[in-house]
């Protein structure tokens, strides 16, 4: 059937149908050999299923026609050979016939394409989605893509805003939602973006934190895209009204800011610190909270000050404090010890660390104060105990800055009765210790006392009095010799009081008759104002005139005396009584000195309008000629025999000012002092702090040596979390007491028991066994180590009997190792107790707790006696023996009971 269409049907081909030149025939199928001759018109097929266009499958002919016959006869024959290639059409690969016009229509249905194979596994057609996918996203982010904010500001004129936002350009690119208030239009949220595209956020003109859109955007910094710039403006859109907790969060942030800027003033800093932490612990719960350094010292000088006020504070929750209980165990965990401790070293080596060179120049200020004589028995040593007697002051060792406002004690030394050797040996050895913590001590203070001045004379001068000795580790350095000049101040007054009238040189017109100060003129001026509302003299009071022997103490009598009030009522007063102009002029010289020695601020002086009270520098030293010259004035009046004051009051003024001249010009040579405050060489920082332990301890006036200790160790600990930003756990390591384990010597041996001879004797060892073993076995976890102190029955009956009696069910039976653990140690007790020699060397130990359970334990490992031994060796399952700290806590738990009732005897006595 060659060119013949074999469609059914179709008679194209036959003799019968006229020929159609654009009607061609193809084989079809080509692969089939039986149907090899068949042909189909065609009309069968699309137009699509044909090949109309070269391809090119002899683009290598021509390289070839050319290299063959040359260039212009290839071409030629390589054109010639194109056309008649496409004369007559072909079939595409894998056509198949779809028009059938003599069959029904549907036969004659578009064909569905093969479906392609590039895809035809899952795996490929993940893949192939995946790449579509990110060939949109690139395009996209290529379209939404910006690099600078004009770009941006450009594509978003195009882009629908969220609602309410309207697009600036100038200042800057902004998002901005406006509101209309009683005061106008205002903004109410927006967008503000710089040219390298970094933002701002703002609401209701605070600033909001960038990481409230990180989830909007690819980085935090910048805007990179238009999308991005519409999800911030959206996210702003719905924080319009804020939630309570956010609310709250942007007040304590604009808190926060104000706080941190330079707007605020140094008296408002610690008020809006406080609240500031208080917002910061508002929603914390309590396990979670944690507390500044700031507020924990304070709240724990507010508990030691009053315990009941302080838990009724917490209790109320009207603030987040720190528990009652957890700040008696921060304050419980540190100790304070007299004398000069280890501890106390290391407590001045980390306060150093903050200070500057001017501020190691210290003074050592010396004093007494009075403490209850009381002795106590406290954490295995006696307080308030020398000698088997109970101390009646405590000597305190107190450094202050030459240049500063630094001031730490040193030493609290419990005394019987103070004298010069001691005074001397305690010096000696504090100055030692100051110098190796690198402490410069530049004078020595100290008050009118007999013991003092002996001090001076005989331990430093070597029996003639000087303004400055050498420093003892350093000779090129000066040790300058103060006697208070609050105490001097104060005696001058007394001795006025006292003796009503005194007679004095002429202090301006030396060859003048001397001058007759009367104290009786200060009472009549006081008389004649004593009706008047409104008085020239208003510091004066009956108190000033008539003070009582405790008041005389109390600096404040002696500056009414001679305020300038009281001097200008006594010159008013003068035009009608002549006699007053003589005591005002004493009053006034006197007034000056004090006005000298009593600088305590650099604008004193500007802010009294007064020369003499500016600081004293190289510059102004008008200051250091007036107490040179006050010096010679008491000088010139003690040799005249006139009436004046005591020797010792003589003595001590003149020494003191002209010591404090000579310091002032030694600590000036320094380059590190601009200039100088005679004030911070006074006593009045020991007085302070005598005033804080009674403070401390309830107001109270005769505070006993532990309490004194108490208080300073709570001044330490403030002191460390205050100014030296210490963590609790530092300041634990810092003032923890050292343990000293120091055994002493007695003829004791452990065989020694015949003094224990009574039943009743025997049943109260037994129950204060039973006592011991179990305040051991609540602290123990182990079930082993607790069958080793008590007992589960009562196998020994008749020791149990006085047990059993007291029992409601609480009380533990004793193991036979605790029992005889406890034997041996009151045997010891009884014969430390009976042998002077060996109680006093127990009492006298530093502590006699630690003494007596290392003596103890020693004694018991050098027996040689087999129940001993056999105790010694005694073991649990887990293999716990005697030889741990629980023999130790044994015996020292016997010894409690023995020594708290030896304190309250010695005590009486």
């Amino acid at each position: 059937m060659v060119n013949m269409c074999c469609a059914p049907g179709c008679k194209q081909g036959y003799k019968s149908t006229p020929k159609d030149p654009s009607v061609t025939f193809h084989t079809f199928p080509k692969k089939d050999s039986i149907l090899s001759d068949s042909r189909i018109c065609s009309l069968h097929f699309l137009h699509s299923d044909f090949v109309t266009a070269s391809e090119d499958p002899t683009r290598n002919i021509g390289r070839t026609l050319q290299k063959r016959y040359g260039l212009i006869l290839a071409c030629f024959l390589y054109f010639l050979l194109i056309e008649l290639l496409l004369i007559s059409r072909r079939l595409k690969d894998g056509v198949i016939p779809s028009k059938w016009p003599n069959l029904p229509t549907y036969l004659s249905s578009k064909r569905q394409l093969p479906r392609p194979t590039q895809a035809a596994t899952t795996s490929k057609r993940s893949v192939l989605i995946n790449e579509r996918q990110e060939a949109l996203r690139k395009e996209l982010s290529m379209k939404e893509s910006v690099k600078t904010a004009q770009e941006l500001y450009h594509k978003l004129t195009s882009e629908t805003l969220p609602s309410g936002f309207t697009l600036l350009q100038l200042p800057k690119v902004s998002l901005v939602k406006m509101v209309s208030t009683e005061n106008g239009m205002d903004i109410s949220l927006s967008l503000e973006v710089d040219e390298d595209l970094s933002f701002q956020m703002y609401h209701r003109h605070s600033l909001l934190e960038k990481s409230l859109v990180s989830h909007c955007m690819t980085s935090i910094k910048k805007i990179r895209s238009i999308t991005e710039a519409l999800n911030i403006a959206a996210y702003l859109g719905s924080r319009d009204q804020l939630p309570d907790k956010e609310m709250f969060e942007d007040i304590r942030a604009r808190l926060e800011r104000y706080i941190n800027s330079a707007e605020l003033e140094e008296v408002h800093y610690s008020k809006l610190s406080f609240i500031f932490e208080q917002m910061n612990l508002l929603f914390k719960p309590r396990s979670g909270r944690r507390y500044s350094p700031g507020l924990l010292s304070s709240c724990l000088m507010w508990q030691n000050i009053n315990s009941g006020l302080y838990e009724q504070l917490h209790s109320s929750n009207a603030m987040s404090l720190p528990s009652p209980r957890y700040l008696r165990s921060i304050a419980c965990s540190v100790t304070v010890e007299a004398g000069l401790s280890s501890s106390t070293i290391r407590y001045l080596q980390s306060r150093i660390q903050d200070l500057c060179t001017r501020e190691k120049n210290v003074t050592l200020i010396i004093d007494e104060v009075y403490s209850a004589q009381r002795i106590e028995f406290v954490r295995g040593k006696f307080l308030g105990n020398e000698n088997n007697q109970a101390t009646k002051t405590v000597l305190t060792f107190m450094i202050k800055s030459a240049g500063g406002k630094y001031m730490d004690v040193v030493a609290l030394v419990p005394v019987v009765k103070l004298t010069a050797e001691l005074l001397f040996n305690q010096y000696t050895r504090i100055m030692k210790t100051l110098w190796e913590i690198d402490f410069t001590v530049v004078a020595l203070s100290v008050d009118n006392h007999t013991v003092n001045r002996r001090f001076y004379t005989q331990f430093l001068c070597e029996d003639n009095l000087q303004t400055w000795i050498p420093h003892p580790h350093d000779s090129s350095k000066r040790v300058h010799l103060l006697i208070d000049s609050v105490h001097n101040f104060k005696n001058i007054y007394n001795c006025f009081q006292r003796k009503d009238y005194l007679e004095c040189p002429n202090i301006f017109f030396p060859d003048s008759p001397p001058l007759r100060p009367n104290f009786a003129h200060i009472r009549e001026v006081h008389k004649i104002e004593s009706t008047f509302k409104v008085r020239l003299a208003h510091k004066l009071s009956l108190k000033v005139l008539n003070p009582t022997s405790i008041e005389k103490t109390n600096v404040k009598l002696a500056d009414a005396t001679f305020h300038e009030s009281t001097i200008g009522a006594l010159k008013f007063y003068s035009k009608d009584k002549p006699a007053f102009l003589e005591t005002a002029e004493f009053a006034e010289f006197v007034r000056n000195y004090w006005n000298v020695v009593n600088i305590k601020t650099p604008q004193v002086g500007l802010f009294k309008r007064d020369e003499i009270r500016r600081p004293i520098s190289k510059e102004n030293s008008m200051a250091i000629g007036f107490l040179r010259e006050f010096a010679f004035f008491l000088e010139e009046w003690q040799k005249s025999g006139l009436r004046g004051l005591t020797d010792e009051t003589f003595l001590a003024t003149k020494h003191t000012s002209l010591a404090l001249a000579d310091l002032i010009e030694y600590v000036l040579e320094d380059d590190n002092f601009v200039y100088v405050l005679p004030s911070m060489f006074q006593s009045d920082p020991i007085e302070k702090r005598f005033g804080w332990y009674r403070q401390l301890s309830g107001g109270n006036y005769f505070i006993s040596v532990r309490q004194i200790l108490e208080a300073e160790k709570k001044i330490r600990v403030l002191s460390l979390v205050k100014y030296s930003n210490m963590e609790f756990s530092r300041v634990k390591e810092l003032l923890s007491e050292d343990q000293v384990f120091e055994n002493m010597e007695t003829k004791w041996m452990p065989s020694d028991l015949e003094s224990i001879t009574t039943e009743g004797e025997c049943n109260a060892l037994y129950f204060v066994a039973g006592f011991i073993a179990y305040s051991i076995t609540k602290k123990i976890v182990l079930i082993f180590v607790i069958r080793l102190e008590a007992e589960s029955d009562e196998e020994k009956v008749e020791l149990g009997r006085f047990t059993k009696i007291m029992s409601r069910g609480g009380l533990s039976t004793p193991s036979d190792m605790t029992f005889l653990t406890c034997v041996h140690a009151y045997s010891l007790l009884y014969f430390i107790s009976t042998h002077d020699d060996e109680k006093v060397c127990l009492l006298r130990s530093s502590n006699p707790r630690a003494t007596f359970t290392g003596t103890f334990v020693e004694k018991m490992f050098d027996s040689t006696e087999v129940v001993i031994k056999t105790m010694l060796n005694s073991q649990c399952e887990k293999g716990h023996k005697w030889i741990h700290d629980q023999s130790r806590k044994r015996a020292a738990n016997k010894l409690n009971l023995k020594e708290r009732k030896i304190a309250k005897l010695l005590s009486k006595a």
